[in-house]
């Protein structure tokens, strides 16, 4: 028994020993917000030829696109990150030419797996150069990454890695760690809360000071997913003394909370979390809530906007009252400073139950690819008092926080919009200082439903004066929403709306159907021509559209299960196809490019994977593994170029070869253009 005994305390020992990273994997042991650096070199690391363990869901490292970004010599290092803090890893290379990537994961305290025997991770984070720019932002030769922990530590594995199959060159690693000190926990006092009458429509305010309120050891309640009021990583903006307020939200109201420190130089937040009128629940004694924002200083500017002194959080309800509880708090330990609070309270008044008149709709004839315009006025319409439908789940039209823009008289119009159609709905006001809104849900031929007694809806859109510019767009008097169907017809009803209680005003409604043909076209048999396209080789295929044969029904393309291009697309795919099938190896990729001879010819491809025994040709393809397409662009898009040329990726096989079926198809009806077709297939 004794010699029982003593064999398993030696198999425990040595069991412990033995739970660290191997020698491999450099050691760097960091102190609460302190920096460190070690200089290394790729030579000294080794070349991770299977890297299959980055693309899988439950790593997600980096993508298999970016594994050549990854091909040369890893460098480990381990670490550990303390509870409450953020760790910025930076890679230096000494040479600037040098393309160095980085990765780093995070694991449990008593985890030591290494890359390539990965088989899942807390959280990965990589960075490598970019293949196009980014908007507002540049990059140089070093990269950085960050990870942050908050109730626990973790182990840290990083992976300093040439690119492009680099294997030596010198570098400097940095290290920054920010917070995690050991917690102090002291004796929480008294939180006093301030209560605050709000009226509708009216804004109140009041003065005080942060020498009143008290500091909050423990702001745990503030991180959890029943609350989300900030994150771990910004409780320094929330350190210094809180003052609380209470008041109600009423019904169908707003709610707009704004902090002004009297000193311009001070650093205030706030917050402010909602619960139900019978909850009086003060923090940190806070175990959940309906919704609860905050503002903070920003760590770095944002696009399109400024911050001053002051701090501004929203709250909204729709249909019931809610107690507001409100923070304002000083910011990096600061426990005194006078401000001012106000509260903006938009909405509220006490509901009147008013009659509904009766809503008349107009029918009106749309046909095919054409467009109708009819004269209007808002005096022909009617008042809609319950507006609650139109921001159900089951309808979303538009928020309730909206509901003033369409408070006017609202005139409904009724037409019908065939299958494989678009339908672009507008109202031009005459006056182009009228304050209008649009909008239009789509039912089934057989439901006649009418708001406001709207159970639900295949689809709604809506479209008011917006309350804030948007990046890249502008907005006049007119408002537009859009429609389609794929396979079937629908109703569509059409309210034009007078926002802020409008109740006249001229306009013109323009329903365009973009569209909507009857098909009477027999499909031709469509034919699959083999192709041999060996691993590391690229194949070329010289073609014609002449050779194949119209697809004139695409509704496969858009289905959820094939996901090739969406229905709105459909024009890029309406010459002949040219089908031909290649096998993909097991651990091999496939990219695959159309060169049209003529350079003005406007081509699309696409290409779907299945197994090898799966025979399906479209248009009777009911789901694939992947469909990727690529047609002319509609617009630009940042960073990128389009030619004549046409090319697809995502083809990847691992474990088992599959088929690619491949078709190359004339844009809006072109039947006839001879083309090279290449299919390019890597080993992975």
């Amino acid at each position: 028994m004794k010699k029982v005994l003593f064999t398993l305390v030696v198999l425990f020992i040595a069991i412990t020993i033995k739970a660290q990273f191997p020698s491999s994997v450099k050691k760097i042991d960091i102190q609460p917000n302190s920096r460190i650096t070690v200089v290394g070199n790729l030579s000294k690391g080794v070349k991770i030829d299977d890297l299959s363990w980055a693309y899988q869901s439950s790593v997600a490292c980096f993508p298999v696109t970016q594994k050549l970004k990854f091909n040369g010599n890893h460098v480990l290092y381990s670490t550990v990150i303390p509870p409450r803090s953020e760790l910025y890893i930076k890679v230096i290379p000494d040479d600037p030419q040098s393309d160095f990537s980085i990765y780093a994961y995070q694991i449990g305290t008593d985890n030591y797996s290494v890359v390539p025997n990965l088989s899942s991770c807390v959280t990965c984070e990589a960075e490598y150069k970019w293949d196009y720019p980014k908007v507002g932002q540049t990059q140089d030769h070093t990269r950085e990454i960050s990870l942050n922990a908050i109730d626990n530590p973790y182990n840290v594995v990083i992976g300093v890695v040439g690119a492009n199959k680099l294997k030596k060159g010198s570098y400097k690693l940095e290290l920054r760690l920010v917070g995690g000190e050991e917690r102090i926990v002291k004796p929480m006092p008294n939180v006093k809360v301030n209560e605050i009458e709000c009226k509708a429509n009216n804004t109140v305010s009041y003065d005080g000071s942060l020498k009143n309120g008290v500091q909050m050891n423990d702001l745990s309640w503030a991180n959890t997913s029943s609350n989300a009021c900030w994150p771990a990583t910004q409780n320094t903006k929330f350190s210094g003394n809180h003052v609380l307020y209470k008041t109600v939200i009423p019904p169908r109201s707003e709610m707009y909370i704004k902090v002004i420190p009297k000193d311009k130089n001070a650093n205030f937040s706030i917050y402010a979390y909602q619960v139900g009128v019978n909850n009086n629940s003060v923090v940190p004694n806070l175990s959940s809530c309906i919704a609860c924002e905050a503002e903070h200083k920003w760590d770095y500017p944002k696009t399109g906007q400024t911050q001053d002194h002051t701090r501004e959080v929203y709250l909204n309800a729709t249909t019931e009252s809610y107690n507001v509880f409100i923070g304002v708090v000083g910011a990096d330990g600061l426990s005194t400073g006078d401000y001012t609070l106000e509260i903006k309270l938009v909405g509220g008044e006490k509901e009147q139950v008013l009659d509904q008149a009766e809503v008349k709709v107009n029918n009106i004839e749309c046909k095919a690819n054409n467009t109708v315009s009819y004269k209007g006025n808002l005096k022909n319409g009617v008042k809609i008092h319950d507006l609650s439908w139109a921001s159900t789940s089951s309808n979303a039209c538009w928020p309730a926080t909206q509901n003033t823009k369409f408070t006017g008289n609202h005139v409904l119009y009724k037409t019908v919009i065939p299958p494989r159609a678009e339908m672009y709905v507008k109202v031009i006001p005459a006056d182009k200082n009228a304050n209008f809104s649009i909008y239009a849900y789509q039912v089934g031929v057989n439901n006649n439903s009418v708001v406001p007694n709207l159970a639900s809806c295949v689809t709604c859109e809506a479209e008011h004066k917006w309350d804030y510019p948007k990046v890249g767009k502008t907005q006049d008097h007119t408002r537009e929403v859009y429609l389609n169907s794929i396979d079937g017809s629908y109703n569509i009803y059409i309210g034009v709306v007078g926002a802020e209680g409008l109740t006249t005003g001229d306009y013109t409604i323009e329903i365009k159907l973009v569209g909507g043909e009857e098909s009477t076209a027999i499909q031709e048999g469509v034919t699959v021509k083999s192709v041999v396209a060996p691993k590391d080789k690229t194949t070329e295929i010289k073609g014609n559209l002449s050779e194949g044969v119209k697809i004139h029904d695409l509704s496969w393309a858009s289905t959820s299960s094939n996901a090739c291009w969406p229905a709105t697309q459909n024009t890029k795919f309406t010459g002949n196809h040219v089908l031909y099938s290649a096998e993909l190896p097991a651990y091999s990729d496939m990219t695959i490019t159309v060169i049209p001879d003529n350079k003005n010819a406007d081509f699309s491809i696409y290409a779907y994977q299945v197994g090898v025994n799966n025979n399906s040709v479209v248009p009777d393809l009911p789901s694939c593994v992947t469909c990727e397409a690529e047609h002319k662009w509609d617009y630009p898009k940042v960073g990128k170029t389009q030619d004549h040329t046409r090319t697809i990726s995502g083809f990847t096989a691992l474990n088992s070869p599959y088929k690619v079926v491949i078709g190359v198809v004339g844009a809006n009806g072109l039947t006839e253009g001879a083309y090279t077709l290449k299919i390019d297939v890597k080993s992975r």
